[in-house]
């Protein structure tokens, strides 16, 4: 004797595959969505929670240096200088190298 497998009643009904939770019914968070615009920090501001390294970092990248160019002029490695990059972003919020230039600007 065969029995079927599940019967349509109890069967839960799923959301298709790829359907944001956003979309999903259920109570709605309101957690920021990605790549929305948020209000531009004063540069006098960002520049204050830097270091006096990471203003000196920053000052060559608005200059147009590249890293090769910031390590040799402060006499600091590449590696260095990546570094600084990497932490002055996070404290501004920067996503790339020109974002940053655009925040202090």
């Amino acid at each position: 004797l065969r029995r079927p497998l599940a019967t349509p009643a109890a069967t839960v009904a799923m959301p298709p595959f790829g359907v944001p939770s956003s979309l999903r019914s259920g109570p709605a968070l309101s957690a920021p969505v990605p790549g929305t615009p948020r209000s531009a920090p004063d540069a006098s501001a960002v520049l204050t929670s830097l270091t006096a390294e990471e203003r000196a970092v920053v000052q060559k990248v608005t200059e147009g240096y590249r890293n090769r160019e910031i390590a040799s002029s402060l006499f600091m490695s590449q590696r260095t200088v990546e570094l600084r990059l990497t932490q002055i972003y996070r404290k501004v919020g920067a996503r790339s190298r020109s974002h940053l230039v655009a925040l202090l600007t």
